[in-house]
């Protein structure tokens, strides 16, 4: 996924993000957890956990590009508040309790900062693979719960996302069906669908070059739209 980014000097490799996500893991208090394998709502790869205990939950996320950071925040500046609070370094940012932060240790190579640099908009092409990635969670969610319903909106979604729909069900198909059918909450579904996500991205990396004249101008025309 790195021809879409921003020029980063030091991309995140996946064995990298992983274990910058067990570290800080390991910090948190963590009774019970589920495992990220990529983003399902963002273009950047991802790699993290979310953390469940009585001391309060914890969302650990290790992105690719050190641009995500700043822009993945953004949409969870409405869950901060008095009891839960945020640490983050040039790739990672954990959310968690206020009470739990103190214990946090910078990952080996990856120390935590003061502050992160301003959000970058996200270019045409990010804003189109974003897009195409959350059409590809939800058909996902939807397929794990009624393989033989009809697609909504089939015709749309095929025309702004040629064969993405056939790469979601494939994906989906060639996950266990025992740990996705055993998920006991159904907020906890998309997790587990994640180890899906970089196959369904890599789909949307080809359904944007089939579309390469839309996707110059699909930020704008999302923005409009908004």
């Amino acid at each position: 996924m790195s021809r879409t980014a921003t020029p980063d000097a030091h991309p995140l490799a996946e064995a990298e993000r992983i274990r910058i996500a067990d570290e800080l893991r390991s910090d948190l208090p963590c009774r019970d957890e589920d495992v990220w394998y990529d983003d399902m709502a963002f273009w950047d790869a991802m790699n993290g956990f979310d953390c469940f205990d009585p001391a309060g939950a914890s969302f650990i996320r290790v992105y690719e590009h050190a641009d995500s950071v700043a822009q993945v925040l953004q949409d969870w500046d409405g869950t901060l508040g008095t009891d839960r609070s945020v640490a983050f370094g040039s790739h990672w940012f954990v959310i968690g309790p206020r009470s739990a932060m103190p214990n946090l240790r910078s990952p080996r190579g990856a120390p935590q900062l003061e502050s992160v640099s301003a959000a970058h908009p996200m270019t045409p092409t990010q804003d189109y693979l974003t897009t195409c990635i959350r059409f590809g969670a939800a058909e996902a969610q939807r397929f794990v719960r009624d393989p033989e319903g009809r697609v909504p909106d089939r015709k749309q979604y095929s025309t702004l996302f040629p064969a993405v729909t056939r790469a979601v069900h494939r994906a989906v198909g060639d996950l266990d069906p025992a740990g996705v059918t055993a998920v006991p909450d159904a907020e906890r579904l998309l997790a587990a669908l994640s180890a899906a996500g970089p196959s369904i991205k890599q789909a949307c990396v080809g359904a944007a070059e089939a579309t390469a004249g839309d996707v110059d101008t699909f930020g704008e025309a999302n923005d409009a739209g908004r």
